[in-house]
């Protein structure tokens, strides 16, 4: 008798602790999405206001060699390009992680090659920017080229 009831009480331990181990992972998968999502969005807006204080001190952003690439490995199955690390033109903050899996953030030109614009991608989960799976994710931060300084009125 007594080892039916610790038979049960071992069943039961075992699913408890399975219940449990699952939705802690579901829980550790969400929060690496929320911070690659806070992250680029963060990362997007110190891009941008890096680009317009360039346009301020007379420079042109879109002479910057891209891509900008942040820290981490390169994307599976992307080629390994060299470009200028992020940090470099965001002097103004320290903040420039990997994502979540350890690969980096990278500004790149996408577009119209006579118009490009610089478009902040993450590869996600998946090592996809766009993963088919999840078309409901959007790896992307789109930046907007600063805008051409005003004439004085003098």
């Amino acid at each position: 008798m007594r080892w039916r009831e610790a038979a049960w009480l071992v069943l039961a331990t075992g699913a408890l602790i399975a219940l449990i181990v699952s939705t802690v992972r579901t829980e550790v998968d969400a929060a690496r999405e929320r911070f690659a999502k806070d992250t680029l969005h963060f990362l997007a807006g110190h891009v941008a206001l890096a680009m317009d204080r360039a346009a301020g001190r007379g420079e042109d952003p879109r002479a910057w060699q891209f891509p900008l690439l942040g820290p981490g490995e390169a994307w599976p199955g992307a080629d390994d390009p060299t470009g200028t690390p992020l940090a470099a033109v965001l002097q103004h903050t320290g903040f420039v992680p990997a994502d979540p899996w350890g690969r980096r953030f990278a500004v790149i030109l996408v577009g119209h090659p006579a118009a490009p614009y610089p478009l902040l991608v993450c590869a996600g989960p998946a090592g996809l920017t766009f993963d088919p799976q999840h078309a409901d994710r959007d790896w992307t931060a789109p930046i907007l080229w600063p805008a051409a300084p005003l004439a004085s009125p003098n």
